[in-house]
């Protein structure tokens, strides 16, 4: 009788559940291991991050001061009698712009009353159109420095300063009055009076704000700009009255109102100068703030 073959313990059947509690033991196993790595990064370990696409680029903080350390600072002075030059010869224009027109032959024999509707047309247009359209133009290409991080930053790249706009305002408004005395003559050619006076306009009333705010602080803007809207109604007295005095001049005897180019020639030959005067001061400023506005 041949004796039954040994067995090997590992390979005998095992109980019924013992291979269920082995899986149960590695389960836990695996458990306690997940439970005793930390939730929280170890502050000594580098914690790697994907680059964001901010650029923050530092300026000093806008001065927060009064009426007497604004008076105090040469740069307000340089701003203002960029105000007075451009706004007081332009805002002329606005006041004058009948006459200026009536001055001229019409070419066609058109209606003298028409175009001069047309005239105040154009340049009601474009002053409207300048304010609507510089205002989100400059914030795209010059936004102003916000309060981020405990710094005074931009937040995003810039393509220009918006001092840039200032130096455009008074370079259209030269090149304006420049047209007028070389290449006007008739009424229906004084179409770029109206167009490039508009512009300038309203483009000075858009961007000032943001240049003030940037360098004298948003809490004093309004008192800010009412100081220094105070010089374009100086502004606007001074051209006025050389404008007045210089077409009064020109009355022939016997004449109720001024004809011809000689009622205005030598105000916008002025108008020209001061115009180019005002651009100096603009690339002026330009160069000092063009790092903060």
């Amino acid at each position: 009788m041949n004796p039954a073959p040994r067995q090997d313990p590992a390979d005998a059947p095992s109980a019924p559940g013992e291979g269920r509690s082995t899986d149960t033991d590695d389960r836990d196993d695996l458990n306690a291991l997940e439970e005793a790595e930390p939730l929280l990064a170890d502050a000594s370990e580098p914690i790697p991050m994907e680059s964001a696409n901010v650029h923050f680029v530092p300026v000093p903080e806008p001065q927060h001061g009064s009426t007497l350390e604004l008076f105090k600072d040469p740069y307000f002075w340089v701003l203002a009698l960029w105000m007075l030059l451009v706004v007081g010869s332009a805002e002329m224009v606005v006041s004058n712009l009948g006459t200026i027109v009536l001055s001229l032959p019409s070419a066609g024999g058109s209606n003298a009353s028409a175009n001069v509707a047309t005239q105040v047309r154009l340049l009601s247009f474009f002053n409207t159109l300048s304010r609507l359209l510089m205002g989100p133009l400059a914030d795209v290409l010059a936004p102003v420095a916000s309060y981020l991080d405990g710094v005074w930053a931009f937040s995003r790249k810039r393509h220009a300063s918006r001092v840039l706009f200032v130096v455009g305002a008074a370079l259209v408004l030269a090149a304006t009055f420049a047209w007028l005395e070389l290449g006007v003559r008739t009424q229906e050619a004084i179409w770029p009076l109206s167009v490039g006076t508009g512009i300038a306009y309203g483009t000075t009333f858009t961007v000032l704000p943001g240049v003030l705010s940037s360098i004298w602080g948003l809490p004093n803007l309004g008192r800010n700009f009412g100081i220094i809207s105070y010089t374009a109604f100086v502004g606007t007295t001074v051209f006025s009255y050389i404008y007045a005095f210089v077409a009064a001049r020109h009355v022939a005897p016997g004449e109720n109102a001024c004809a011809g180019v000689q009622c205005w020639r030598a105000t916008f030959w002025v108008g020209t100068a001061t115009s180019l005067l005002a651009c100096g001061a603009a690339l002026f400023l330009w160069r000092r703030w063009r790092h903060r506005v």
